[in-house]
Order: structure tokens, then C-alpha cells, then sequence
């Protein structure tokens, strides 16, 4: 079969019109491919009036008028395999002048292939590639966090030191560029970002929530209810020990705390001395306390979620003892009077504390997760039964979380084992198994206990905006998870970044070019109080030195006496008049001088005091004014 014979019967005829017997021919084929036996034989008939010679060499013109002549039809006995060699054959000779069409795919292939892509891309966006550890807590890191932006991380936890990161600034050997001491050994139970960025809260077991910069200065520190009262709706703060504290997600200046008095209260940034709302849990126990572990905003802020356990108080003797924990959920919806939940379930085993509560996008779907080794989904439309539960998961530290990846299509918890556990939302299926290696504990005196043994993962959060995992961990450590393909600055930044080091040109530059003084006396003024304005504004933003010295990593500060005692004994100092207390010691100093006169008793026995001093000729005009008015 010639080139040009060929060109003509393929699909793709490169611009060429195709003949009726071409067409004809077409239809031929696919009826030989879909059913060999029913074959029928092409009309080659020309139409009339012209004349074909097929077994001459120059029929090139008259090809061209009528196209070329098909191939023979296969003998009428050829079987179904012989016929589909046949074709096969064809084929391949067409590939020498062009591609031929795929073949159909069929519809299991197709979910196949989705199936896969879909797996495929989910590997590329989870950020578990490289990780960073940042190594400078002494205790368990269960408070972090971040700001909107991914550029500022504040930790803390067991050690009550919080210490300041900035990704832009730091180098690969990952130092804080400011430690301190917030709450006078008291642990840190949760930090957060506001919705800005600019101010991070912290809630300790001090009772008092506090607000700071995020350069680190403290800005205001919020009210302390009074513990001798018993109606908890009538103090102005919480009086036991905090546990957790929450932004509003769309009003940065709205927050919550919860605390173990059995109180949830609503706070404004503005007003110090008391809060907006409370809503006070009731035991079931007669007598009973019932400290809330958690407590969460939904995303539109219209709902309040709470997680509590019972502490049933013995009149026999006198004492606290561990109840019945009830292990309930409850819900209220925000601006209400907050007497009764407008939603509340059992959700987890009794004895065991909720230890957080993470409100989906959709604000009707939540997780949870408890010390009983499980993590349920929840729906309040239907909110007798969880939607799903994921068990085996041991944890024994009140601040584990779990959370939502940011495409909320995979579920992050730690547990007691080191090991980072990602759920699938839809099933609750173990999709992967994260072992987060950590360092053995220092070498100390002491024997380690089992729990410090342990390297368990106790908070975990996904930044959205960075795509990074940063992990908590029972022995100090912070490690940030991320991929170099998929993730953006955070941990990228300080990874391969070297420290800043001082080269031997520059001291020779600064040398050759000493600075330019001015012979001004008006100049060198103002240069003076440029430079007292710049040193007191270093002063004022320079970072804290580091905490040494005994005490740091312990819990060697104010006790929770020395705490009641400063706010019952106030210092009335600054109400009495000094004139007053000076002149109360005037009769003492005259009848027994023994600081100043004994001085001069010999050189000048009799005192002689100047009648006015002044500080400059101008002051001493206007006093000589006065005198010649009166």
C-alpha cells in the first residue's frame, strides 16, 4: 500500500475531502471491528461518466478525482481473530502518518484513576517531609502560639517560662529572642494570638487572665473574683485556678476564660476590673464543683461549648476528693442568659476529663477529645450520638487537643506514646502514624519517673497560612513539621539560615571613618537628647535577659498564700500626706538630733539657712516682681 493511498483513508486526511467510497469504506470498518460476521461489502462503483484505471502507474489525476482504491475486503472465511489482526495490522500502519485515538476507558477505570489522584494529592500538600526542633524549655510544652500571620510563636508550659520566636530573625540555631516569667512559677495552661496579631492572652493557674504585646510587655492584667463568696456570678473574675482562655473569632475584643470554679466568663479587653457574662455550671453532685477543662467559640461566635468533670467536696472530712466526672458536653448559644445549656450530652466516659473542644467551619460539627483514649465528631443537629469515635488513643495530660487539618478533610491528635495520629473526617480511619522522636531527659541526681520516661505529644496545631504542624512534647521540646515544596517561611525561614557573623572589614571601615563632631554648642544639644531618646527607647524594648539562677524550671515563687495575702494587706503608702510624716519625727529630731546636726556641731553650731534659692536669673526677676507689687 502506497503513501499516498493510505493518507487518503485515514481520519485524519490533513485537509482532504473525503469521497462517498471513502465514506462508505468508514462505516465498513467499524462494522468489521464491532461485528466480523455481519461484514458486507463496500460499493466501489464510480460514478457515471468517469473512468478509473487502478492498475495503471499514472492514476495519480484520477485518484485525486475519486480517491484511491480501498484496500481488498478479507476472504468471506476468515474468522473473527483473523479479521481483528487485520485491523490490528491497519493500525499500525497508520501510525506512520499520525496518532490514532485512545481507546474508551471505561468507568472503573476512570473512578480508579480519581481514587488515586485523589491520594496522590493529598500527599503533596501534608507538610511531614522535614521538621525543626526547638530545644529550650526544661518541662512539658503545652501552650502555643501563633500569630495570624506565621511570623511570631510564643510556648510554655511545666516550666511557667514563656519564651518569644521570631521566624524572620532567627537563625538555624533556633533561640528566643525573649524569655520571661509571667505568672510567678505558676504552669501556663494556653496562650493565643488575637485576630491581628498585635496582643496574645495567657491563662495560668494564677486566676488572673493577662494581656501582652507581642513584643512581650505586659499590657493589662484582668480582675481576681473573691473566693469567700459563693455565688459565683457575683465576682468580678475567677477564683480558682485557670484552664483554658479563647479569642472571639470575628471581635478581637472579646474573650473568654474558663477556670476550675465551675465558671465560664466573657470578658472585654477594655474593662479590667470585671467581665461581661458568666455562666456558671452546676454540679450534680450536692456541694459539688464542677471545673471546666475546656471551652471554645464556634467560627460565626453565635455558640459557647464547654467540656467540664465533677469534684464532689466529703463533709465528713473535710476535703477534696475526685468524683463522679460526669465527662458532659455542653453548648449555649451567645446572648442568652446563660441559666441552662441549650444543648448538653453525655459525650465521653465518667471519670475522665474533656480536654479540648474544636469547633468545623460548618459551626454545627465539633470534635473532642478526653483522657478515656478517644476523639469524637459530633453534630448538633443530631446530638444524641457521636457521628464517629476513634479509640485507642492514650493520653494522660489535661492540654492534649485535637484538630482539623486546614482543608478540614483529616483529624491531628497526639497521644502518651510520641506519636502524631492523623484520622480521615469521613470514616475515622487511621490514615497515618507520626512518631515524633525526642531527646532521653537530662542526666540528673535524681531517678526520672515514668511520665518523664515518656515522650508523648501533648498540643498540636496547623497553621493554615504557614502549612506547617508544630507539636508540643512532654519533655521540652517543640518540633515544627513541614515540607520545603508545599509549606511557606515559618520554619523556612530560620532552617538554613547561618548566624550573623562580624567580619574584620567592617571594624577597619568604622575605624577610617570616625563620626563628624560639630564645633555647635546648639548642635551638640540636640545630638545629646537625640541620644538619651534613642537609649531610652532601647531600654524600653530591649528583650529580657534570660532566667538563671535557682528557681528556673521549678516552681519557686509566690505560693497560692503569698498571692490572698497581697491583695488583703494593700500598701496605703501613696494616700498619707508627706508633709504629714515628715513633720511626725520634728520633735524627735529637735529633742535628739543624730543625722544632720551632730555633723556640724563644731564648725557651725548654729544653723543659718539661705532665704530663697534660685535656679536661674530669670526666676529670681519674677521674685523681686512680686515683692515690689505687694
Amino acid at each position: 500500500m502506497d503513501g499516498d493511498a493510505m493518507r487518503e483513508m485515514l481520519p485524519m486526511a490533513f485537509g482532504k475531502s473525503k469521497s462517498k467510497a471513502q465514506r462508505d469504506f468508514s462505516a465498513s470498518k467499524r462494522t468489521v471491528s464491532d461485528n466480523p460476521e455481519t461484514q458486507q461489502k463496500p460499493s466501489l462503483a464510480p460514478p457515471a461518466g468517469k473512468k478509473v484505471e487502478r492498475n495503471k502507474g499514472n492514476s495519480s489525476a484520477e485518484n485525486g478525482d475519486f480517491g484511491p482504491a480501498p484496500p481488498p475486503p478479507p476472504p468471506a472465511d476468515a474468522s473473527p481473530k483473523r479479521l481483528e489482526r487485520s485491523v490490528n495490522n491497519l493500525v499500525l500502519e497508520e501510525n506512520e502518518f499520525g496518532p490514532t485515538p485512545p481507546p474508551p476507558r471505561n468507568q472503573s477505570d476512570d473512578d480508579s484513576d480519581d481514587t488515586t489522584d485523589d491520594g496522590e494529592d493529598d500527599d503533596d500538600i501534608l507538610p511531614f517531609t522535614h521538621e525543626i526542633k526547638l530545644m529550650d524549655h526544661t518541662r512539658a510544652v503545652c501552650a502555643i502560639g501563633l500569630d495570624p500571620s506565621g511570623s511570631r510563636m510564643v510556648t510554655s508550659g511545666r516550666d511557667c517560662v514563656v519564651k518569644m520566636w521570631d521566624f524572620a530573625g532567627m537563625d538555624n540555631s533556633l533561640r528566643p529572642f525573649k524569655s520571661f516569667e509571667p505568672s510567678g512559677g505558676n504552669p501556663i495552661r494556653e496562650m493565643n494570638f488575637n485576630l491581628t496579631g498585635e496582643t496574645f492572652m495567657i491563662a495560668s493557674a494564677e486566676w488572673v487572665p493577662k494581656l501582652y504585646h507581642r513584643d512581650g510587655n505586659q499590657l493589662a492584667e484582668f480582675a481576681k473574683g473573691d473566693m469567700y463568696i459563693r455565688d459565683r456570678r457575683h465576682t468580678h473574675g475567677h477564683v480558682a485556678a485557670l484552664t483554658t482562655i479563647k479569642w472571639h473569632p470575628s471581635d478581637k475584643q472579646t474573650f473568654l476564660t474558663a477556670a476550675a470554679d465551675s465558671t465560664v466568663r466573657i470578658w472585654d479587653i477594655e474593662d479590667k476590673r470585671g467581665q461581661k457574662s458568666v455562666i456558671v455550671v452546676k454540679s450534680k453532685i450536692k456541694g459539688g464543683v464542677t471545673p471546666i477543662c475546656s471551652a471554645n467559640f464556634s467560627h460565626d461566635g453565635k455558640l459557647i461549648a464547654a467540656g467540664s468533670r465533677i469534684k464532689s467536696i466529703s463533709n465528713s472530712t473535710n476535703r477534696c476528693l475526685q468524683g463522679g466526672e460526669d465527662g458532659v458536653i455542653r453548648l449555649w448559644k451567645v446572648g442568652g442568659q446563660y441559666i441552662n445549656p441549650t444543648y448538653s450530652v453525655e459525650g465521653h466516659a465518667a471519670g475522665e476529663p474533656i480536654t479540648s473542644l474544636t469547633f468545623s467551619v460548618d459551626n454545627h460539627s465539633f470534635l473532642s477529645r478526653s483522657t478515656d483514649s478517644s476523639v469524637k465528631l459530633w453534630d448538633i443537629r443530631n446530638f444524641r450520638a457521636p457521628v464517629h469515635t476513634a479509640t485507642s488513643l492514650p493520653t494522660s495530660f489535661e492540654e492534649n487537643n485535637a484538630i482539623f487539618s486546614p482543608d478540614e478533610q483529616h483529624v491531628l491528635t497526639g497521644t502518651d506514646d510520641g506519636v502524631l495520629v492523623m484520622l480521615s473526617r469521613q470514616t475515622f480511619a487511621v490514615e497515618r502514624r507520626i512518631t515524633i522522636d525526642e531527646p532521653p531527659p537530662q542526666q540528673t541526681s535524681q531517678q526520672p519517673t515514668k511520665r518523664q520516661l515518656k515522650s508523648a505529644v501533648l498540643r498540636v496545631i496547623w497553621h493554615k497560612k504557614l502549612n506547617q504542624v508544630i507539636v508540643g512534647m512532654s519533655r521540652g521540646s517543640v518540633h515544627m513539621l513541614y515540607d520545603p515544596n508545599v509549606s511557606i517561611n515559618g520554619a523556612k525561614l530560620c532552617a538554613g539560615k547561618e548566624p550573623k557573623r562580624l567580619h574584620a572589614e567592617e571594624d577597619v571601615v568604622s575605624s577610617l571613618n570616625p563620626p563628624i563632631i560639630s564645633g555647635d554648642p546648639e548642635d551638640e544639644e540636640e545630638q545629646r537628647m537625640e541620644k538619651r531618646k534613642r537609649n531610652k527607647l532601647r531600654r524600653d524594648l530591649r528583650p529580657d535577659a534570660p532566667i538563671t539562677g535557682p528557681g528556673r524550671g521549678g516552681k519557686v515563687g509566690t505560693n497560692l498564700t503569698q498571692h490572698i495575702m497581697r491583695g488583703i494587706i494593700k500598701d496605703t503608702s501613696r494616700d498619707s500626706d508627706p508633709r504629714e510624716a515628715f513633720l511626725r519625727h520634728a520633735t524627735d529630731a529637735e529633742s535628739d538630733p543624730y543625722w544632720v546636726n551632730p555633723a556640724y556641731k563644731k564648725t557651725q553650731p548654729k544653723p543659718v539657712y539661705a532665704e530663697a534659692v534660685f535656679e536661674d536669673e530669670d526666676e529670681e526677676k519674677r521674685e523681686s516682681l512680686k515683692k515690689r507689687k505687694q
